[in-house]
């Protein structure tokens, strides 16, 4: 007779989902080739259960985005999202709002998480800002803030003290970020999250780092309860 576990029930495993966090769309970033809706397939694909849209948001993007007014010119940015998340619907996956922005007079860039469709039309401007402006807007917003590939060149690792995180693991293969000194930077602010990203931009980057959770973000503003409670580990 075989043996029978001691509750009595068959064990389960717990589900373990896996997210994208660093993923742009060519209807958005100038530098995407792949539209959000076969960003949110190839994830899906993939075997990814979320993707966080991080298009880029900098002056030179803000400045030339189709639209009569403030409102028409944030419709334009959100439409690789939109794509993406209403594909998501379709293959059940979650698709989240996030942004990779840049400020005036510095090529360091920050991811932005927990963000919401009106952000941009209450503060369309955000270029305009610094890390220590912008850390002010975060805490009232909610936002969680984590400082892309620090040390790609061109880049400088920010005062941490403005940052929530770094992204220690950046998977883009076409640029040497230096994850072994990003990680070197983290491991001396034991307080700052440490995330990893593909920085998709075309489907070779698909699926080329993972953040894991035991829990399934359904918006924004959950995905940065998650993060800021430690609910997401690098794979």
């Amino acid at each position: 007779m075989p043996d029978r576990p001691v509750s009595g029930r068959i064990s389960r495993m717990k589900k373990e989902y896996r997210y994208e966090l660093h993923l742009h769309t060519s209807e958005t970033s100038p530098c995407g080739q792949v539209s959000g809706a076969q960003g949110a397939l190839l994830y899906a694909e993939a075997g990814y259960d979320a993707i966080c849209v991080t298009d880029h948001y900098y002056r030179q993007i803000a400045d030339h985005l189709p639209g009569r007014n403030t409102a028409g010119r944030v419709t334009s940015w959100l439409s690789g999202y939109r794509a993406a998340r209403e594909e998501g619907v379709r293959l059940g996956i979650e698709v989240l709002l996030g942004m990779e922005l840049r400020f005036d007079g510095s090529q360091n860039d920050y991811l932005v998480f927990g963000m919401d469709e009106r952000l941009l039309v209450d503060h369309p401007d955000l270029y305009r800002l610094d890390p220590e402006r912008f850390r002010a807007l975060a805490d009232e917003q909610g936002l969680i803030v984590v400082q892309a590939h620090p040390y790609r060149p061109g880049c400088t690792p920010a005062d941490p003290v403005w940052m929530d995180g770094i992204e220690t693991w950046n998977g883009n293969p076409r640029h040497d970020s230096r994850n072994d000194r990003a990680q070197s930077l983290a491991a001396r602010y034991p307080r700052l999250l440490r995330v990893a990203g593909s920085d998709f931009h075309q489907p070779g980057d698909v699926a080329s780092a993972a953040m894991l959770s035991d829990h399934l973000a359904k918006d924004a503003a959950s995905l940065a309860t998650l993060l800021r409670d430690g609910q997401l580990r690098i794979a």
